[in-house]
């Protein structure tokens, strides 16, 4: 019901109705902001993410409710939150933005070495090359053995280990979606009683985002202090995490979920290894 009270629209300067939503004329939203951080925030995401408030909202409810974020979704609650591949996404590129930019990474450490390393490394890799050179005769190789030896020549210099970790990193974070089915179907072995495939690869989708929440704060941390400390700290949280996202949202008991959580890890590290040797050959290749 119209309760007949007008108001001026900030953005036209026209009248309306104080009982519309938005504005009739221009579509501005009927609503007074005062220019808060969390205000400026989301208009900056909105304008360059399109990603509105829902991600306050969306955030809160995944950090600290595990599990009912995925359970709100699937019961069709859907619009106060962000979508779970676009939260993904959003997350997934500030971690990665983390992992190129802070020091101290794998790749940095194979990289940065001293000179006393440096002479001892260059002097080993003089003495491989040295024997493959008078134990591999070039002429009996096809183009693709060719083609690998001059990957592996390239791979020995720095610049060329250099490249190979720029070259992980980005098909890392490419490979990560492409992981996630595959691991929401390792899900589905695991719980296949009652249960539908899609259920399981959205609730991996939003535990995946927590992980890459859990490492950027861990790598933010660990430039402010050097604690070797931080690193067991930070596997334990994920493993916490990981086991009341199970809980809470299978339903299990302790000692089920527990048992499960175990499965899921192992058949996840073998993924995992075929998935890093995959992501390393395709960066050797493009070396």
């Amino acid at each position: 019901m119209d309760s007949g009270k007008k108001i001026t629209c900030l953005n036209c300067g026209r009248r309306f109705s104080a009982d519309y939503a938005f504005c009739p004329y221009c579509g501005q939203a009927n609503k007074k902001h005062d220019l808060s951080f969390k205000y400026v925030l989301s208009e900056f995401l909105s304008a360059n993410f399109n990603l509105d408030s829902k991600i306050f909202v969306t955030l809160k409810l995944l950090l600290f409710s595990p599990g009912k974020l995925t359970r709100d979704y699937l019961d069709g609650k859907r619009m106060q939150y962000i979508s779970p591949l676009r939260l993904y996404l959003f997350i997934s590129l500030i971690y990665f933005f983390l992992l190129s930019v802070v020091p101290n990474r794998a790749g940095d450490k194979m990289v940065h070495v001293d000179a006393s390393q440096k002479t001892a490394v260059t002097a080993k890799k003089e003495a491989a090359v040295e024997i493959r050179t008078a134990t591999v005769n070039p002429d009996t190789l096809n183009a693709f053995e060719k083609t690998i030896l001059a990957k592996a020549d390239r791979l020995q210099s720095e610049e060329g280990q250099k490249t190979f970790w720029q070259n992980m990193r980005k098909n890392i974070s490419t490979g990560m979606l492409v992981l996630l089915p595959f691991t929401a179907l390792l899900l589905y072995f695991l719980f296949y009683r009652n249960s539908y495939y899609f259920e399981h690869l959205i609730f991996i989708v939003h535990l995946q985002t927590v992980w890459f929440i859990i490492s950027g704060v861990y790598m933010l941390i660990q430039l402010v202090f050097h604690w070797k400390a931080l690193f067991y700290f930070e596997l334990a949280l994920l493993l916490w995490v990981t086991f009341l996202w199970f809980k809470q949202f299978y339903g299990k008991s302790t000692g089920k979920t527990i048992g499960k959580m175990i499965l899921f890890f192992l058949a996840f590290g073998l993924l995992m290894i075929l998935f890093f040797v995959i992501m390393a050959v395709i960066s050797l290749l493009f070396l």
